[in-house]
C-alpha cells in the first residue's frame, strides 16, 4: 500500500516513475473496490443501471488517481523533510 512505499527506507532515493508503478496494482485495487461499493450502494437505491455504472466508472478512476497523488505528496514532504534540516522537528 502507499504507506509502505512511503515507510520504505528507499523512497528518497528511488526514482518518482517506480514509484509509481510500483503503487500502481494497489491503486487499481483500491479503485476497484471503491468502485463495486458505490456501485452496490447505487444499485440497492433505486438509481438506474447506466448512471450507476457510469458513477462507479468515475469513482474508479478518482480512487485511482488519488491514491498515486497521495503517494506523490507523501514522497514530495520525505524528500523536502530529507533536503532541509530546519523542517524535520525537534524531539525535547
Amino acid at each position: 500500500m502507499c504507506f509502505g512505499a512511503l515507510t520504505d527506507s528507499d523512497v528518497q532515493t528511488k526514482p518518482v516513475l517506480g514509484l509509481l508503478r510500483a503503487e500502481a496494482r494497489h491503486a487499481v485495487r483500491q479503485g476497484v473496490v471503491t468502485a463495486l461499493a458505490v456501485l452496490a450502494v447505487l444499485l440497492v437505491g433505486g438509481v438506474t443501471t447506466s448512471l450507476a455504472a457510469a458513477a462507479a466508472a468515475a469513482t474508479f478512476v478518482t480512487a485511482g488517481v488519488l491514491h498515486q497523488a497521495v503517494l506523490l505528496a507523501g514522497v514530495a514532504v520525505l524528500r523536502w523533510r530529507a533536503d532541509d534540516p530546519d523542517a524535520t522537528p525537534r524531539t525535547a
